[in-house]
């Protein structure tokens, strides 16, 4: 893959992994060369740029590799095989690395130190620690790189200054019984949260959040149970977290799932509460707006709602309901993208959140990754390996709804932008500016047309004609007893028999022409003088379920078990409703 520019803003590179080689390009003109074109080859596990975009952090078979975007060359390096993972600190002066987990030194009897933090600047490995789980591998850092944290095997916090001005560079725990999970704020006043699971005998789960550096009094506690897992959302300036708990299991057996409920906790300690939902439900997922002030959340059974609410957890706008499970709010906070992806079919929707109307939809199925350009214009959604092994590649899209660009790859195995200096977009700003035109998009690539409505729901079995009803043999009905003597229509005087006197037209019982109609016209239907034969296999398939439900509970009885009234009803229904299979041609197996 190449390198890639944006738009006519400023230039933005997204990167993207590709086994052998690994290289920055224009999105929307892949062979259009860069200013500041960036290319390596090689066997490529992970990369990763710092916040600025200036550095960019590669992993192969070989080992770790720092490189400056700009000039190309290669800063930093340092040989280790078997280096999987890789992350950075907020302003790059630092790299982590993690490897797996090798058994102690049967001669030392130490263990394998598979966490290392690298100095980029000063060109060495200022710690190393033990890390098994690669799943909570990396260490969260505050803003300023002053410190770093890890939540450590024995269950407890650990921070580690990098500089002799915070505690004079000595570490420092955050000790609570039995601590699974943490979080450490964004913004210039620092703030840990700690998860603290159910116990066995009973007590419920607890979150604590405390100033860091300040162990010994919380700012604030929340406890609530069905919480086996938990993720923490922070808002941007670090002043609020809202906390998704779920259960492995959903007690209520409405959901493969498991149970979820979403908490908001402030960091003055003074608010604290559960976002209330209004629609049953998992929660699928949550995010927050950057002026963090609202936040978004869809939740509920499919279709599910999306909703917009206050940072005080009051509903401000309802999106409605639709097959969606993913939020993405652009840098500038002026567009929201809702979608649905995994095993929904990729429908997207673009909203105007100063002005709270639906700009546009469009549609990437099989899209497994979203992320939005930094200036705000344009959301790339790409197929990526090895969830996908079909059908790789990306497509970029204006906020209009229009695909400007589409690129199909081989095998894509992961896909950034490349972050730009500054201080990001002015809020304020994108929220009053009128928002650009459409652009002239893909030919063959539209927006969804919308689905045309069906009409009135047919069953199958009365799509195609009818079918066999499991647990059912159909027969004929038997002849009436006026066959041979023309058909008895409900409703209308019975023909009489070839050779008796019919009456004189005209005379009484002859049934008298209707009004307006012409002599030998047809006359017309008698309602319910024909048959449904939809409607009458609907209620055959209907009977033999409750028959076999009888048959269950007859069963039960047998076996000693004890029925309630509306199960006894049930059982003594057993020859109604043999009967009325009975008349309607049915004659069941059992």
């Amino acid at each position: 893959m190449k390198t890639c520019n944006n738009d006519h803003m400023q230039p933005v590179e997204p990167a993207g992994k590709l086994g052998t080689e690994i290289a920055s390009c224009n999105p929307s003109a892949v062979d259009t060369p860069l200013p500041q074109a960036f290319s390596r080859s090689g066997a490529f596990r992970h990369f990763v740029y710092s916040s600025n975009g200036a550095v960019l952090a590669l992993v192969d078979n070989e080992g770790l590799s720092v490189v400056d975007v700009a000039t190309n060359e290669q800063t930093y390096s340092f040989a280790q095989k078997g280096i999987i993972e890789v992350s950075m600190s907020p302003k790059g002066t630092y790299v982590c690395t993690w490897e797996r987990q090798a058994k102690p030194d049967p001669a030392t009897r130490q263990q394998h130190l598979n966490l290392l933090i690298h100095n980029v600047v000063t060109g060495e490995v200022i710690a190393r620690h033990a890390q098994k789980a690669q799943g909570s591998w990396v260490p969260q850092w505050t803003d300023d790189e002053a410190v770093y944290g890890r939540l450590t095997t024995t269950g407890e916090v650990t921070f580690y200054p990098t500089t002799q001005a915070y505690n004079a560079g000595k570490p420092f725990s955050l000790r609570s019984a039995g601590i699974a999970d943490y979080s450490l704020s964004p913004g210039s006043n620092p703030y840990v949260v700690v998860f603290i699971p159910e116990s066995k005998s009973g007590n419920p789960a607890i979150v604590k959040m405390f100033s860091l550096g300040n162990s010994k009094a919380p700012v604030a506690n929340k406890t609530f149970f069905k919480a086996d897992k938990i993720k923490f959302i922070w808002n941007k300036i670090g002043t609020g977290v809202l906390v998704l708990t779920s259960t492995d299991v959903d007690s209520t057996g409405q959901s493969y799932y498991g149970e979820n409920n979403l908490y908001y906790m402030s960091t003055t300690g003074n608010w604290d509460c559960r976002v209330a939902l209004d629609k049953e439900g998992p929660i699928h997922d949550v995010a927050w707006a950057p002026n963090s002030k609202e936040f978004a959340v869809t939740y509920g059974f499919i279709p599910s709602k999306t909703a917009l609410f206050s940072y005080k957890a009051d509903p401000i706008f309802d999106f409605g309901t639709a097959p969606r499970n993913t939020l993405s709010f652009s840098p500038t906070g002026r567009v929201l993208a809702v979608g649905g992806f995994g095993n929904l079919p990729g429908d997207l929707d673009f909203w105007d959140m100063t002005k709270r109307v639906k700009l546009a939809a469009a549609s990437s199925p099989n899209a497994t990754h979203l992320s939005w350009s930094p200036d705000g214009r344009h959301l790339l959604t790409s197929t990526l390996s090895p969830r996908l092994r079909v059908d790789n590649g990306w497509k970029l899209w204006h906020y209009r709804g229009i695909c400007v660009a589409s690129h199909a790859v081989k095998e894509l195995f992961q896909v950034a932008w490349r972050p730009t200096t500054g201080n990001g977009p002015n809020l304020d700003h994108w929220a009053k500016r009128d928002l650009s035109p459409a652009p002239q998009g893909l030919v063959g690539v539209a927006a969804p047309k919308p689905k045309a409505l069906g009409g009135a729901y047919r069953p199958p079995s009365a799509r195609n004609g009818p079918r066999t009803v499991p647990g059912a043999v159909f027969r004929a009905p038997s002849p009436p007893p006026s066959a041979g003597r023309g058909r008895q229509v409900p409703g209308m005087a019975p023909t009489p028999p070839p050779g008796a006197n019919r009456p004189q037209q005209g005379g009484r019982g002859q049934p008298q022409p209707q009004q307006g109609a012409r002599p030998g016209s047809t006359p017309s239907p008698v309602p319910g003088a024909v048959v449904d034969a939809a409607g009458a296999e609907k209620r055959v398939q209907a009977l033999v379920k409750k028959l076999k439900q009888i048959q269950g509970l007859k069963q039960k009885l047998a076996n000693g078990e004890k029925l309630d009234n509306a199960q006894i009803r049930k059982v003594e229904s057993e020859k109604a409703v043999r009967t009325e299979l009975s008349d309607l041609g049915a004659t069941p197996n059992f």
